[in-house]
């Protein structure tokens, strides 16, 4: 009977967080949408980190396996400048 009565009160909980689940909005609905393709000649190997100065629309992205930075200009969809020689770059910030 306690087996029982222990095993209902699991399988309502289970029930109720489950429903709770739907309650939640749906995810998905402002999904991000493909505006370019913007080419990395010469660019071999992972791509580690990238950060963007949203004002210039200017990104910097680490290319971790070319030991590189490529300084990226979205608005042209440019690479405008490269810091190379990086020992093994794995991340980025613009400050």
């Amino acid at each position: 009977m306690l087996y029982s009565r222990y095993r209902f009160h699991i399988l309502l909980l289970v029930g109720l967080f489950i429903n709770s689940c739907n309650a939640q909005e749906n995810s998905g609905e402002n999904r991000l949408l493909l505006e370019k393709t913007i080419a990395l000649p010469g660019v071999n190997g992972r791509i580690d980190h990238i950060d963007i100065n949203v004002k210039d629309k200017i990104a910097y992205i680490v290319a971790l396996d070319n030991n590189t930075l490529e300084i990226v200009d979205l608005k042209s969809g440019r690479i405008t400048g490269t810091i190379k020689r990086l020992h093994e770059p794995q991340g980025v910030a613009y400050i």
